[in-house]
């Protein structure tokens, strides 16, 4: 488990963008900071609590207390903090290490998340790769899907591979279609109800 932190951290500090904005960046740091202006170029926040309220052309990195993304990101999001919301739009990946994680908006790259909850209610279209205690996906996922962690729980339509390493329990809820192969590993056989659809089939 600590070869998988350390190679995760690799991952979430490896640039992923080619294509970062080309404008000045905006860098700002406080206790208490509200982004409510928008930048044509990457924006760097360091703060107790940090809110973005405004479109960001490019990445938005940021380190804090609590963080939340109220906003458009066309770039990627990278994002450290004890509790971690990001609730729009992002057209690039989001990489985010906190105590909490929650994404409320869609993701059109990948996602890399490491936690001790990850609670995912919007879709990333790309790769997801989850490292935490608990998670809940609720709404699919558009690319393979690896997760570690304690309880897994699955819905919504995931279109390609799902791999799952639980401590405990991995559940699916009712309607959940996964149209790839299932492939996991758990102290018990998964919670797959009737109505779940397994396409490629399940190795435990």
């Amino acid at each position: 488990m600590q070869r998988i932190f350390l190679i995760l951290l690799v991952i979430l500090l490896i640039p992923t963008s080619v294509s970062a904005a080309r404008g000045p960046a905006f860098f700002t740091a406080g206790r208490a900071l509200v982004v409510a202006s928008s930048s044509p170029g990457n924006v760097y926040v360091a703060g107790v609590s940090v809110v973005s309220t405004a479109p960001v052309v490019g990445d938005f990195s940021a380190v804090g207390g609590s963080i939340v993304i109220a906003a458009p990101v066309q770039g990627d999001e990278l994002l450290l903090a004890g509790s971690v919301s990001s609730r729009a739009i992002v057209a690039g990946d989001v990489r985010a290490v906190g105590g909490g994680v929650t994404v409320e908006g869609p993701i059109a790259g990948d996602l890399v998340a490491l936690s001790v909850s990850a609670h995912i209610s919007d879709r990333t279209q790309g790769s997801t790769f989850i490292v935490s205690m608990d998670t809940v996906i609720s709404s699919g996922a558009g690319g393979p899907v690896t997760i570690y962690g304690n309880n897994i729980s699955l819905d919504g339509d995931f279109a390609s591979n799902v791999k799952i390493v639980a401590i405990s329990r991995l559940s699916l809820k009712p309607d959940t279609i996964i149209r790839g192969k299932l492939v996991y590993e758990a102290p018990e056989p998964a919670i797959i109800p009737a109505s779940a659809t397994i396409l490629g089939g399940i190795e435990y």
